[in-house]
């Protein structure tokens, strides 16, 4: 009898051992296919965003200047992704208003852009740490509010130097505000009452992305 009880354990022992490897394979399995699945399925997201990116919207370009209208308004335009987007506005033939602080640099970009791609273009010389501007910007922009068609919200900063935020003086995290966030709210309300009329009209808001990823000291680029 006592041979026919240990047999038995041993028997219900090797079964339950059974379920529980088929259990882990199983449970394995399911695992590693879906981590191939996800990587497979990032890796053909990636490659179709890629040939869209870069192939399929040199082949499929949209007439912006026919669908939007005859001139757009690149705040920040004198550096870096604000100049390389005037300068792709102006070589599809779009005027431009040209809005920044350093006249220098606008006078440059402005003689530039009318010489190689003869466009017309506006210039505004105005610094958005200071949030008494828009009066001034809507009036400058007078003689274009029957054609404006676009509005490229690019200008931002970062603090100009790297420090803890608890003694990173307030002026400085006024002015980033001031220019990365009341730039962008205050110049689409004078770009929506100039498109309104039209009933057309585009803005684009540029970002960083490091306002999305998280970076140590660098604080203010969250609300870039």
């Amino acid at each position: 009898m006592a041979l026919v009880v240990e047999k038995a354990d041993l028997l219900v022992n090797e079964i339950f051992k059974g379920i529980r490897n088929s259990s882990i394979t199983q449970y394995s399995a399911l695992l590693g296919g879906s981590v191939v699945a996800y990587t497979v399925g990032k890796f053909l997201y990636q490659l179709v965003d890629g040939i869209r990116i870069h192939f399929w919207s040199r082949l499929c370009r949209i007439n912006l200047k026919e669908k939007y209208g005859d001139w757009a308004i690149v705040t920040g335009c004198t550096s870096g992704i604000g100049r390389a987007m005037t300068i792709e506005l102006a070589s599809r033939g779009i005027n431009l208003a040209l809005i920044a602080r350093n006249p220098t640099f606008l006078k440059d970009l402005s003689e530039y852009i009318e010489n190689e791609f003869k466009v017309k273009t506006l210039v505004i010389k105005v610094d958005f740490k200071d949030t008494g501007i828009y009066e001034d910007i809507r009036d400058q922009l007078k003689p274009i509010e029957n054609e404006l068609g676009m509005l490229f919200n690019n200008v931002g900063v970062t603090l100009e130097q790297i420090e803890e935020y608890t003694i990173t003086q307030n002026s400085s995290i006024l002015d980033v505000i001031n220019i990365n966030i009341s730039s962008m709210a205050l110049m689409s309300k004078i770009g929506m009452e100039m498109m309104e009329t039209r009933r057309r009209g585009i803005i684009v808001n540029v970002s960083s992305v490091a306002g999305i990823y998280a970076i140590p000291f660098f604080f203010t680029l969250l609300i870039y």
